[in-house]
């Protein structure tokens, strides 16, 4: 083993392989803590999950209150999930604060924890791993998209309730029927905001795996060859055409 030093670089050449590999190395004083940057893109990625669930459930509920204030009142009251004494007609922003962060964060939580397991465990065939600032806009994606796909079925419900209602039909005994197509439209609201979420979480771990292997195939170069290199460098041209 010949072992040459260039500067801060190693250079080894090993005689007992069948071509001359030689093999570059830098010498560092300092040792990369992979451990704590990992675990920071841990925390990065759950923490931007929950931050834009609790954007989609403020911008969802500030939407809700123009469709149905009941919702939070009458609605939350006959449900017995009025947890919080808050008016919101005369307090809508703060409605909207309190009643989407807590309806939401814990979607963000789960979801960015399942982000954050398929874009930095560590896998054979997927070295590379995904970061926090690459998850931010298929993130925004997802909320947008739950926003409008709500928006949609929201008046699709309320018009189909409220010709029901006209009908005499009653389909909630808790909620008075003047109440029921804006009380239904909200709460077919968050359903699809849940649905879209869960299948956006399923959708970008898959693309996240993905990425994750097409981009460590080619992460790595093999080690360069000399011997080969040499040998055709040292070869004798072809003839040249006449």
């Amino acid at each position: 083993m010949l072992h040459l030093r260039l500067g801060k670089y190693y250079m080894s050449i090993s005689p007992y392989t069948p071509h001359q590999t030689a093999r570059f190395t830098e010498q560092t004083s300092e040792k990369p803590s992979l451990n704590k940057d990992s675990n920071w893109e841990w925390l990065k990625i759950i923490g931007t999950g929950v931050t834009t669930s609790v954007i989609y459930g403020i911008a969802n509920d500030l939407l809700q209150i123009n469709v149905c204030p009941e919702f939070w009142t009458v609605g939350h009251i006959y449900e017995n999930i009025n947890f919080f004494e808050i008016d919101p007609v005369r307090q809508p922003i703060l409605n909207a604060v309190v009643w989407g962060t807590t309806a939401s964060w814990w979607v963000g939580a789960i979801g960015g924890a399942a982000i954050a397991a398929f874009s930095q465990m560590p896998l054979p065939c997927a070295k590379r791993k995904v970061k926090a600032q690459e998850l931010v806009e298929p993130l925004a994606v997802i909320t947008c998209t739950g926003l409008v796909a709500g928006h949609i079925v929201s008046r699709i419900v309320k018009d189909v309730y409220t010709k029901s209602v006209k009908a005499g039909l009653s389909f909630h005994n808790q909620v008075p029927p003047n109440i029921q197509p804006g009380w239904f439209s909200c709460a077919y609201r968050d359903l699809t905001g849940y649905y879209v979420a869960a299948a956006g979480v399923g959708i970008l771990c898959t693309a996240v795996l993905l990425k994750r292997y097409f981009t460590s195939a080619h992460k790595n170069p093999p080690l360069v060859n000399f011997s080969a290199t040499l040998n055709s460098l040292t070869a004798s041209p072809s003839a040249a055409p006449v």
